[in-house]
């Protein structure tokens, strides 16, 4: 059953050291969790940072007949609540997703339905929804950051994305008109510059976010 006390840091580096674990050794394992070293540009992506540290720890196998591709999200979100088995609580989950208690209630919580009690597993499948392929983006993006884009103007985002199947979708489930969005979840961003042709703006969106 998950808990809701949450795993201890000891219990935590208990976990990451799995017998027939691959870290060089303690230190490697903690700089890696502890100091962010998961998330260096080398691993192309949040997505396979954690798959690398589930594989280092020995939580999963991955070999040339089964690459890191293969692993489905549900396989993630399975093996981490199978080890770290925590309710993760709601004030934590807003704050991951950028946004307030009433704005997450009011105009995303239907097209993520987490459950009551979400594990940490649910909410990794909720951010795989949520975001883009490589996880870069958590928080919602406001309308005037992508119309300050080259080339791009509020007239002609709200002609062209309010057209793109994957946002009248979100609305239908969210129960909401294009004008009650005031911060787009990233996955639509993303698609929206895939349909007219430009992936390349959602990079340089996401380089300006940084910044």
């Amino acid at each position: 059953m998950p808990k809701k006390t949450g795993t201890t840091l000891p219990e935590l580096e208990q976990l990451l050291w799995q017998p027939g674990n691959r870290w060089k050794n303690r230190g490697h394992m903690l700089s890696v969790f502890l100091f962010g070293g998961l998330f260096q540009t080398n691993f192309n992506s949040t997505r396979n940072a954690v798959i690398y540290g589930m594989y280092m720890s020995n939580w999963i196998e991955i070999s040339p007949d089964r690459p890191h591709k293969q692993i489905t999200i549900e396989e993630i979100a399975e093996t981490i609540d199978k080890y770290i088995p925590d309710i993760a609580y709601y004030n934590a989950i807003y704050k991951l997703f950028g946004t307030s208690g009433n704005t997450f209630k009011d105009k995303y919580a239907r097209f993520l339905k987490l459950p009551k009690d979400p594990t940490i597993g649910d909410v990794i499948i909720a951010m795989d929804k949520w975001t883009d392929d490589k996880w870069q983006i958590l928080h919602p993006i406001k309308q005037k950051d992508i119309a300050a884009l080259k080339g791009m103007h509020h007239k002609k985002l709200k002609l062209q994305i309010r057209e793109t199947p994957k946002l009248q979708e979100f609305l239908k489930i969210s129960k909401l008109a294009y004008s009650d969005i005031r911060g787009f979840p990233p996955y639509l961003v993303h698609d929206y510059f895939e349909e007219i042709g430009e992936p390349e703006k959602y990079e340089e969106l996401v380089e300006n976010l940084k910044k």
